[in-house]
């Protein structure tokens, strides 16, 4: 194989990728977006196509989440886990530590 045809092939590759991306944005920012996260139910047509370039490089990924979970993902960092301990000796009537 020469050169040239690694080149071809790798930019035949991108633009198959780029081209199922922007099928996919199309459906994700009308249809998907709002159905995954709360946050974007009502949202206006300048955040749709705000993430639309997003969605279309990253377009692997949230097909994935879609297949997954239709929830939204539960942050788990040590602020929030915290924020629980705080929360659940309140309710105990204890001191947070």
């Amino acid at each position: 194989m020469t050169p040239e045809q690694i080149v071809r092939a790798a930019l035949l590759i991108g633009q198959v990728y780029l081209a199922m991306g922007a099928l996919f944005a199309l459906g994700f920012v009308t249809l998907l977006a709002p159905k995954l996260d709360p946050a974007a139910r009502g949202s206006s047509i300048g955040f749709r196509v705000l993430i639309f370039p997003s969605v279309t490089l990253l377009w692997p990924l949230l097909y994935l989440r879609w297949l997954r979970d239709r929830s939204v993902p539960a942050e788990c960092n040590a602020h929030r886990r915290c924020g629980r301990r705080r929360l659940a000796a309140a309710r105990a009537g204890g001191r947070a530590q």
